[in-house]
């Protein structure tokens, strides 16, 4: 599925089938929250306290911030939790994570990649999501 913010990049036979993904609302804005909503199809289970992420933010060419790490401790850095069953069987799949664009994410047009692993080192899922934040003002 590809949106002018979310482009999903991971590969066909990867261990998650995307079906739909979207963001509420759809243009973030810095220091409020936003709903990341995510559905397809898994072709094996997957523990999801055990899936591994890389987390980049750039400006322009310039990247900001890479972060390697587990889904639990980056929904965490972004202010939401991993809820429901952590470990989810072969089948349907989908999750809606609440999260919290920081107050002080630079203004600009900000592409955020994140690429997610099973602990076996397959591929769940490679997102690229590209956010506008030149507009945007800080909430008081």
């Amino acid at each position: 599925m590809t949106s002018d913010l979310i482009e999903d990049r991971t590969f066909p036979g990867s261990v998650l089938e995307i079906q739909n993904i979207a963001l509420t609302p759809a243009q973030p804005e810095p220091g409020k929250q936003v709903r990341l909503d995510l559905e397809g199809e898994l072709s094996e289970p997957v523990d999801l306290r055990e899936v591994t992420t890389e987390f980049t933010v750039k400006l322009g060419m310039v990247k900001l911030m890479h972060r390697s790490c587990e889904l639990p401790e980056l929904l965490a850095m972004l202010g939401g939790e991993l809820s429901g069953d952590a470990e989810v069987p072969a089948g349907p799949f989908a999750r809606s994570w609440t999260l919290r664009v920081p107050k002080d994410a630079p203004r600009g047009r900000l592409q955020i990649t994140l690429r997610a692993e099973t602990s076996a080192g397959e591929e769940l899922a490679d997102l690229n999501f590209r956010l506008d934040f030149q507009g945007s003002r800080v909430p008081s």
